[in-house]
C-alpha cells in the first residue's frame, strides 16, 4: 500500500532569488562553506533562525517641536539685536539654558525609550 500523498500546502516550497555584488557572493561563498549546510537549508537558517538587531525610529513629541521652535524665534530675534547694537542681550544665558533643558528632556525620553529592539 502507498502511502498518503500530502497536500499541495505541506510540502510546496517557494523560491526566492536575490542578487549580490561580487564582494558579497565571495563573503557568502565563503560562509556557506563553513557552515557545512546546503545552499537551501543555510539560507533558511539565516533568514529564519537569527536574531537581527532592528533600529526603530520614534517621532518626535508635537509639542516639543512647537518649544523649540519659539526659542529658534526668540535666539533668531536676540542674535539680530546682538548683531544690530553690537552687545549681547541679557536674555540670551537664559534663553540658552532652556535650549539645554529640552534637548537634554528630548535625549532622555529617547533614551528611556530604546532605540534597539531584537526581533
Amino acid at each position: 500500500m502507498a502511502r498518503p500523498t500530502k497536500s499541495d500546502a505541506e510540502h510546496r516550497r517557494h523560491l526566492i532569488s536575490f542578487r549580490l555584488t561580487p564582494d558579497e557572493l565571495a563573503v557568502f561563498t565563503d560562509r556557506l562553506k563553513l557552515s557545512g549546510m546546503s545552499r537551501s537549508d543555510y539560507l533558511r537558517y539565516v533568514a529564519l533562525e537569527r536574531r537581527l538587531t532592528v533600529q526603530t525610529t520614534t517621532r518626535a513629541d508635537p509639542a516639543m517641536i512647537a518649544e523649540l521652535n519659539r526659542i529658534g524665534v526668540n535666539l533668531n530675534q536676540l542674535t539680530r539685536t546682538a548683531n544690530g547694537v553690537g552687545k549681547v542681550p541679557p536674555d540670551l544665558d537664559r534663553l540658552c539654558q532652556k535650549i539645554e533643558q529640552v534637548v537634554m528632556k528630548a535625549v532622555e525620553q529617547e533614551c528611556s525609550r530604546g532605540a534597539d529592539h531584537r526581533v
